[in-house]
């Protein structure tokens, strides 16, 4: 098993988390059967994950692994396969990660999620 190190802003939302009082997910879930594909933060349950983006604008110039060329795209095609699968995926930068916006934005889409699959599978539909 790989054990990974928590980065400074996977430690903010955690804390984030904490604070409105939302459920742990699992961190560095894989969440696709063929391609290595893992959400920084993941309610398999619920299908909801968090991805948190290091890359943010400095003036006019992204900075940041995701936020340029050809990992980019990858990015979108990653994120594309899992809301093809039913995933609801939500994104942070750098600035988002620590607001109480964002904690509420995450806090409703749980209670969204959960109100979904408590649904008969008719209803879902």
């Amino acid at each position: 098993m790989i054990i990974l190190e928590r980065s400074y802003l996977e430690k903010q939302f955690e804390r984030l988390l904490l604070r409105h009082q939302l459920p742990q997910p699992i961190r560095e879930y894989k969440f696709h059967p063929v391609r290595k594909w893992r959400f920084d933060f993941a309610w398999p349950k619920i299908k909801l994950a968090v991805e948190i983006d290091g890359g943010t604008f400095a003036g006019q110039k992204m900075l940041g692994n995701h936020a340029i060329g050809k990992r980019y795209q990858e990015d979108c095609i990653k994120i594309n396969a899992a809301q093809l699968d039913g995933w609801a995926v939500l994104r942070a930068d750098r600035e988002m990660v620590n607001t109480d916006e964002f904690g509420v934005v995450v806090k409703t889409m749980i209670l969204r999620r959960i109100a979904l699959w408590k649904r008969p599978a008719e209803e879902q539909r």
